[in-house]
């Protein structure tokens, strides 16, 4: 383990990194900035250099908003830096974000489909060892990434997304006499065609 001061330019977000581009805000990290600025950055991030030659000096492996703060400060940001294979890297990423209510369901879904997509775990029973969580759990994440963008959309944010909703509503769009009279619903009226309101 290494901790050093790498210029934020120099870094980039993994390609499994968790934050999907609303959570890496000047709202959502105004807090993280303001206290980085008074007190320093207490929590280095966690990255790797990358084993080919792509002109990426760090591959953030978590730590996106304390990456946000260090480039809108305009200082340099302190990453553990680390070798390490995609998969150890995705436990570590899980066990520091497992707890984080900032992490919302939707890129949680999304993440264990890219896992599973790129081949880094051959199932979700596999997965779900791995990371130490129930397969159920797995399986009602994975209903998120289920989600036409047009659906996704309807909502003022993913964070709005509850679990339950999620599931109800891959199932509507996994039966299409149903899905098209959803999908025409983008603009805010799920509630008319589902079983459910959002209020």
């Amino acid at each position: 383990m290494a901790i050093e001061q790498v210029e934020p330019a120099d870094c980039t977000l993994w390609q499994f990194h968790q934050r999907s581009g609303e959570e890496l805000s000047e709202g959502s990290c105004k807090e993280l900035i303001a206290s980085i600025q008074r007190h320093g950055q207490r929590q280095p991030a966690l990255g790797r250099r990358p084993d080919r030659e792509t002109g990426i000096g760090i591959e953030l492996i978590y730590g996106g908003r304390r990456l946000f703060a260090a480039d809108r400060l305009g200082i340099k940001l302190l990453v553990d830096v680390r070798s390490l294979d995609d998969r150890a890297a995705i436990i570590e990423m899980e066990l520091e974000n497992r707890l984080r209510t900032d992490i919302t369901p939707y890129e949680r879904g999304m993440s264990y489909r890219h896992w599973l997509s790129a081949g880094v775990f051959a199932s979700q029973t596999e997965l779900a060892r791995e990371i130490g969580v129930s397969e159920a759990q797995v399986s009602k994440l994975l209903r998120y990434a289920e989600l036409p963008a047009a659906v996704v959309g309807a909502f003022d944010s993913v964070r709005s997304i509850r679990e339950d909703w999620a599931v109800a509503l891959a199932k509507v769009c996994g039966d299409p006499h149903r899905r098209p009279a959803l999908v025409r619903s983008r603009y805010g009226r799920l509630a008319t065609t589902l079983p459910f309101s959002q209020t």
